[in-house]
């Protein structure tokens, strides 16, 4: 029986994505940038130091990645302060029901702590959270399985003990490879058939996540 379960953040449990989107195609916009689209995919999901490395790789002499990942970021909080942070449907029902039924509780996500427990603070779910693991604590962010691999060990699991909860492809890529039972919530984009194979479950939202869950416990 598996009672731990570990989310990631954006996407999963704030809808910020669509946000992040949002920023990026502004300051990308700003620069002149055509493939839009290719930088949004290539990024989602990563820290923001990969995500610098990201712009670098691919826009060598064009863009800094450092000065984009400034700008999307300051951006970001600018539209975060106007709108506040948009919390997914269906997460206080689903960790009011793992608080309630004594699943442990983590959070693993590529965004810096800082910024983590400020969000989790501000809707009121901080308290759910046992541990949390962030990209500041990790060498190597997702895809990689570092951050799962450190999420898990802190509850004193093996990985395969554990359920990750994600939405994007770098970050079920991370938790597979970590060993872990991976549910996906797809955000903006679908899983390839070869991800979905590797899946524990695919779900259309955490209410579903919850109903899966009482289901095989």
């Amino acid at each position: 029986m598996i009672r731990t379960i570990i989310f990631d953040m954006d996407g999963v449990l704030f809808d910020t994505e669509k946000i992040y989107d949002e920023a990026w195609k502004i300051i990308l916009k700003e620069r002149n940038v055509e493939n839009i689209d290719y930088v949004l995919s290539g990024c989602r999901g990563l820290t923001s130091e990969d995500s610098e490395k990201f712009i670098d790789a691919n826009f060598k002499g064009r863009l800094s990645g450092k000065e984009c990942l400034n700008d999307l970021m300051d951006k970001f909080n600018e539209i975060i302060e106007k709108r506040g942070v948009p919390i997914k449907n269906g997460v206080h029902e689903l960790l009011s029901f793992l608080k309630r039924n004594h699943y442990e509780i983590g959070l693993a996500s590529s965004t810096h702590e800082p910024l983590v427990v400020s969000h989790l603070k501000e809707v009121g779910i901080r308290e759910y959270f046992t541990h949390l693991t962030t990209g500041d604590m990790v060498e190597k962010g997702k895809p990689e399985p570092d951050i799962y691999l450190k999420a898990c060990s802190k509850f004193n699991r093996k990985p395969e003990e554990c359920i990750a909860v994600e939405d994007s492809i770098n970050g079920v890529t991370a938790a597979i490879r970590a060993g872990m039972n991976a549910i996906m919530v797809p955000d903006i984009v679908q899983p390839t058939k070869e991800i979905e194979k590797q899946l524990y479950k695919k779900l259309n939202s955490l209410l579903e996540v919850r109903d899966f869950l009482e289901s095989i416990n």
